[in-house]
Order: C-alpha cells, then sequence, then structure tokens
C-alpha cells in the first residue's frame, strides 16, 4: 500500500496492490462521514447511474475506511488540450444532468447559493493582515456586487448536488465520465454544481496560461447540460465560484487576476 495523500483530521487516500493483480484506493474519512459517502455510493448503484460513479468494494466503519474499485482511464483535466476534452465536457455535461434528476432519502442539510457566498466571504475575512487591504478590497467589492442578485432569485429546486463538481473530479472511461469523490453530496442547488465545473474550466485555462477563451468549452459542457447560457443561477453560481478560486489563488498572481476578471465579466452584468 501507498499513501497518496494526507489531510490531517480530515481524510487520506491509499492506493493498495491486490493480491490477484488489481488495484483499489481507500479513503479514511473524518470521523462519522464514512458511513453517509457509503449509503450514498450505495444508493448510486441502484440506479441508471452506477456505471458513472466509483464503486465500493467495502466499508470498515470502525476504520472510518472505504475501499474503492479502481477506474481505469484518463482525469478529465489531463485531456485539456486534445481532441477527447470536448467530447469529455459534453457528456459530463450530462451525466450531471442525470445525477440532478436522482431521488433519494432527503438528507439533513440542503445547500443555497448564499451559503456558497457566505462560505467565501468567510475565507475573505480570514486573510485581513494577510494580504494587503487593496487585494482584498477587490474581493470584498465582487462579493457585495453578487449579494443583491444572489438574495433576489427564487429558492431552488433542491435536487442532489455533487457538491465539489470540477474536471478533476472525473474519469473519462472509454468515452464517457465516471464521477469521483461522494463526500460532498448533498441536496442543494444544481446551479452550484453547473456554476463550479464552469469556473473550474476557467481555472484549467488559467492553470495552464492559455490564452484562449472559455467560451466554446463553456457552451460544450452546457449543451450536454441542457442549460441556457442567459440561466441567471449560474451566472451567480459560476461567478461565486471563480470569487472563490480567486481567493484560493491570492499567492498565485496570474491565476489570481484572470479569475478575478473573469468574476467581474459576469457581476458586471448584474
Amino acid at each position: 500500500s501507498v499513501l497518496l495523500s494526507y489531510a490531517p483530521a480530515r481524510r487520506a487516500v491509499i492506493h493498495y496492490s491486490l493480491s490477484d493483480g488489481t488495484r483499489a484506493f481507500g479513503k479514511l474519512y473524518r470521523p462519522g462521514a464514512s458511513s453517509h459517502a457509503y449509503e450514498l455510493a450505495r444508493q448510486l448503484s441502484e440506479t441508471s447511474l452506477a456505471d458513472s460513479f466509483v464503486t465500493p468494494i467495502a466499508h470498515l466503519e470502525h476504520l472510518e475506511l472505504i475501499i474503492w474499485k479502481e477506474v481505469k482511464g484518463d482525469l478529465l483535466s489531463d485531456l485539456f488540450g486534445t481532441e477527447a476534452y470536448d467530447p469529455g465536457l459534453n457528456a459530463t455535461g450530462k451525466v450531471l444532468r442525470q445525477l440532478h434528476q436522482q431521488t433519494f432519502d432527503q438528507p439533513a442539510t440542503v445547500v443555497t447559493l448564499e451559503d456558497e457566498l457566505g462560505v467565501t466571504g468567510k475565507h475573505i475575512s480570514r486573510l485581513e493582515g494577510l494580504f494587503s487591504e487593496e487585494d482584498l478590497d477587490d474581493l470584498r467589492h465582487l462579493q457585495r456586487g453578487l449579494e443583491k442578485p444572489c438574495a433576489s432569485l427564487t429558492p431552488p429546486t433542491e435536487r442532489w448536488i455533487h457538491g465539489d463538481f470540477h474536471d478533476r473530479q472525473l474519469i473519462i472511461r472509454d468515452g464517457s465520465p465516471v464521477i469521483l469523490d461522494l463526500d460532498g453530496v448533498n441536496a442543494g442547488d444544481p446551479a452550484i454544481d453547473i456554476g463550479n465545473f464552469l469556473a473550474h474550466i476557467d481555472f484549467r485555462l488559467a492553470f495552464e496560461l492559455s490564452d484562449q477563451s472559455p467560451r466554446r468549452h463553456h457552451d460544450v459542457f452546457r449543451q450536454g447540460y441542457r442549460v441556457a447560457e442567459d440561466d441567471r443561477r449560474v451566472q451567480i453560481a459560476h461567478a461565486i465560484s471563480l470569487l472563490r478560486n480567486a481567493v484560493l489563488y491570492l499567492l498565485i498572481p496570474e491565476r489570481h487576476r484572470r479569475l478575478s476578471e473573469a468574476c467581474r465579466k459576469i457581476v458586471d452584468q448584474f
């Protein structure tokens, strides 16, 4: 076994080589969290989406450990710049729409866009004294620019959402996406997943320092999901996710600049 990643008091990911020559991945969860993820995986395995999610092999509840079957393929993020990227985006939109149409037992909490914006505001507050007021004022201005549009929305249709949906949560296997990491699955506004994924397309371009416009990639994903470009909920969710990532990348000026500018373009439309 090999330890792949470790976040103290949160999670650890372990790679196992099994005696039959196959491989599996174990994930250690914080206390009480493994049962939630395992139950979701079990429910999903009984739906038409079974092949679109990572498969659990075993749950060791006393260890807060789930063993997951290895998914062979390519991370969608690693396909950026190849001919397989856009078909992967389109197929991902279709699978996400199917997830949002599933019906499960009602969870304990419901996530809204106002919740997402509030969390981002807390991240900004924690940076006071660590970064210049000029940098933080720009972020605060974007946050304030989203507060009124966010508050004006009608209550969402509550659906099951992934909660952390982006291009490194997906393996493309034989042209079809397989969704990883069920930690954040909960009931909430579907726009959160859609907007977050759109923002991570922007992030992929910023990460690769690409000068191309994200519009074509956005359109391919939206066409797969069948959501309009002018959907206001999705626009707001997209901007919130861009703002959150701009906060996270303050220490990397070029990525921060690109993400902030993309967020500002959306906010200026409101």
